[in-house]
């Protein structure tokens, strides 16, 4: 009987030993979870990157990291994001990398970073999100000049997506006709809800709207489309100078990034310069003109970190801290973002002042150079909180505020208070259902 006794009790120390052991190991390790969607070569080249810069570091620094990775062949991005919160929700995640609208539906584990060593060097409009973009992108699309000249409306080198819409408006009032085609129709109505700043709003636990401001914009959308239906319902160009005489107010350029900007261009690297020049060559349109900065927030494929706040491991803040030092941000910056990092080794490395002016110019980059001044001017000095909003609920909004419109072009009697109330109410309870 002692025997045995003596044997359950080697047994239970043994158990014990292992279980400390496992539960030791557990406390120390930093759970990295990522998904590879396999669609995206940069977001995947940036993403691989700071992955390995994060290993390396561990290793250098005796800590256990443990990667948990799917890609799209492995598992559907739904499914992953139930694995990924779960392991959040026990705390068997301590970080996070994905696109910002994929890490909305776990924004209530955002952590504190003020905990990161490099806290001070990001730009101050994303350090207080539930994640933070490790670096940064944009579009751009291009205004044919000689419509402002015609119209006498003057305008810079480099404007904001919210700047065209005003620009458009003062084209209207100008004289110039848009053709009533659906691109027109989406840039009405996104208009008039970047005007009145409408938006669905999280509060008290629950997603709501200001329906009276929905109604407006609506009744606003509404009276524009019939204006356009009536008084441009000939027009097939974008835009037209007269009657005998037509010019296209946009180019299409869907291949030219806002990032190819912000790489930089100089006397020191002259492949980039020899880039600039047949870029100049081919694209003469290009400099000739207005770039609209797409803002991009909605799309915006960028890795961005999440750090669980219930992670109690501080080596989590440790390996995050390290992608918004110098040497990773500045690597960044090579590989064709945008920096989201303010240091004056960072901003050596880009050709910028401590007020983030290019310190060279060469008249032949010059249009890039004030595309790269406006871009970095709105990432610093402006309010990003729409950057942490979910997309998701832009594009409902907007195809709500479509549907509804439509619907009242196609019976104006029968579209009234009632029915967009009704419809309103339907549209706030399922996002509630579907989201809450």
């Amino acid at each position: 009987m002692e025997k045995i006794i003596s044997i359950i009790l080697c047994l239970s120390l043994l158990l014990t030993s292992c279980s400390n052991e496992l539960d030791n190991k557990n406390k120390s390790q930093i759970n990295v979870w990522y998904y590879d969607y396999m669609i995206n070569k940069s977001y995947d080249d940036v993403a691989d990157f700071i992955i390995e810069e994060m290993k390396k570091y561990a290793s250098e620094n005796n800590i256990i990291i443990n990667v948990i990775k799917y890609s799209s062949e492995e598992l559907t991005y739904e499914d992953y994001v139930l694995k990924r919160n779960a392991a959040l929700a026990t705390n068997q995640g301590d970080i996070v990398i994905d696109w910002v609208n994929n890490l909305y539906s776990a924004r209530q584990y955002g952590g504190d970073y003020s905990k990161l060593s490099t806290y001070n060097n990001i730009f101050e409009g994303f350090r207080n999100g539930y994640c933070i973009p490790v670096g940064f992108d944009m579009r751009f699309m291009v205004i044919n000049n000689d419509v402002m000249k015609h119209y006498g409306v003057k305008t810079e080198t480099a404007i904001t997506n919210e700047e065209y819409y005003e620009l458009k408006e003062k084209l209207k009032q100008a004289g110039a006709k848009f053709a009533a085609n659906e691109e027109e129709k989406r840039e009405i109505r996104d208009y008039y809800i970047y005007k009145n700043q409408l938006k669905i709003i999280y509060e008290n636990n629950k997603y709501i709207i200001d329906t009276a401001l929905l109604k407006k914009t609506i009744n606003e959308i509404y009276r524009e489309y019939m204006k356009i239906g009536n008084e441009n319902a000939g027009v097939e160009e974008d835009v037209i100078f007269d009657l005998n005489t037509d010019c296209i107010l946009k180019n299409s350029h869907p291949n030219s990034p806002y990032f190819m900007a912000l790489t930089k261009f100089s006397q020191d690297d002259p492949s980039k310069l020899q880039l600039a020049k047949h870029i100049k060559a081919n694209n003469r349109g290009i400099y000739d003109c207005t770039m609209v900065i797409k803002n991009g927030y909605e799309h915006n494929a960028v890795p961005c970190i999440m750090i669980n706040k219930n992670s109690k491991k501080e080596e989590a803040y440790k390996l995050a801290s390290i992608l918004f030092s110098d040497k990773i941000q500045k690597n960044i910056y090579d590989r064709s973002y945008g920096v989201v990092a303010d240091t004056e080794n960072i901003r050596d490395k880009i050709e910028v002042d401590s007020n983030w002016k290019c310190i060279r110019q060469y008249e032949i980059l010059n249009q890039f150079y004030d595309i790269k001044e406006k871009g970095y001017s709105m990432l610093k000095n402006s309010n990003q909180s729409y950057f942490f909003e979910n997309a998701s609920f832009k594009s409902l909004l907007k195809n709500f505020i479509t549907n509804e419109i439509n619907k009242k072009m196609k019976a104006p009697n029968l579209y009234d208070d009632d029915t967009f109330e009704k419809n309103t109410k339907d549209f706030i309870n399922n996002l509630n259902v579907k989201f809450n």
